[in-house]
């Protein structure tokens, strides 16, 4: 398993189509001004255990995810923030 949520996550993004392009931002510092987009904030992580970001503004989605240790291998870290947004 290499995400938990995610997939349910993007599939919310997406209108369950099978492609669509997201805006990410990441960030050790909260964005003040983060309207129209989905935060994830980093509750918990670990090199072992990989990380647990609490999700919000989105409706219908209403849960914590996982992100398995791939995360540090592309981004180099677990952010503190991730910032989604759907690109029209």
């Amino acid at each position: 398993m290499m995400v938990a949520g995610a997939d349910e996550l993007c599939a919310i993004l997406s209108n369950d189509d099978k492609t669509t392009k997201v805006e990410v931002v990441i960030s050790n510092e909260e964005k003040k001004e983060c309207s129209g987009y989905v935060k994830l904030e980093r509750v918990k992580a670990s090199v072992s255990e990989g990380g647990t970001y609490h999700v919000t503004n989105l409706d219908g989605f209403d849960r914590d995810i996982w992100l398995c240790q791939v995360t540090l291998f592309v981004l180099g870290s677990y952010p503190k923030y991730i910032y989604l947004k759907k690109e029209d």
